[in-house]
């Protein structure tokens, strides 16, 4: 998940995270998330 996509998304960083962690709970193989070059701390909080 990038900073981009995030603000693309009008900043609704649960709403794409909760639709990651749907298709992670899912899935037949382990999974991360990978937070692509974040410069904005405050997404990580």
């Amino acid at each position: 998940m990038s900073e981009n996509a995030i603000h693309f998304h009008g900043d609704q960083m649960r709403a794409l995270l909760a639709a990651g962690r749907e298709l992670a709970e899912t899935a037949s193989v382990p999974v991360a998330l990978h937070l692509d070059h974040f410069q904005d701390a405050a997404l990580t909080a």
